[in-house]
């Protein structure tokens, strides 16, 4: 379920979360394509899964996002079920500029994140002229090579 923000963080908040990310969530962009569109569509998204349901409360209060659960122990006696929670576009961005100082690992991947949700063109306006056109072109240029750079950070490995 989607929900606002319960609670209103503060920068000991921003702290642990951070802490969270880097040790648990993933950073990252999608890109994909519409039924009913020809050209590809972005979204940066934070994800995380964890079978402690009162750490994914918490964030969820204080960040709002998307829960779901995910059985997995009916599946595997051994493994533990499991609360998916995930966050996206707009409402990321808003909390982005707040965990880059205090992140560790993934400081580059939000940069790039930051740097995306800055080019994200608003919307109304003449999109049929020749002056969009040739921004568009640069911008789509633009994300491709953001989105290119956070997935070759996100790769494991040396």
């Amino acid at each position: 379920k989607n929900s606002s923000t319960s609670y209103v963080p503060t920068i000991q908040d921003f702290c642990y979360f951070s802490g969270f990310i880097d040790a648990e969530c993933c950073l990252g962009i999608s890109k994909y394509t519409s039924k009913c569109r020809e050209n590809f569509l972005y979204k940066i998204y934070l994800h995380c899964n964890n079978s402690k349901y009162p750490v994914i409360a918490w964030i969820k209060a204080r960040f709002s996002g998307y829960i779901r659960f995910i059985d997995r122990k009916s599946k595997n006696p051994k493994h533990r079920d499991q609360i998916s929670w995930r966050i996206s576009s707009k409402c990321l961005a808003k909390i982005l500029p707040f965990i880059r100082d205090h992140l560790r690992f993934k400081k580059n991947v939000c940069e790039e994140l930051i740097k995306f949700s800055q080019i994200i063109l608003p919307n109304g306006g003449s999109r049929h002229t020749e002056e969009f056109r040739s921004s568009y072109a640069s911008n789509l240029l633009e994300r491709d090579l953001i989105c290119q750079t956070v997935h070759l950070l996100n790769q494991k490995g040396p």
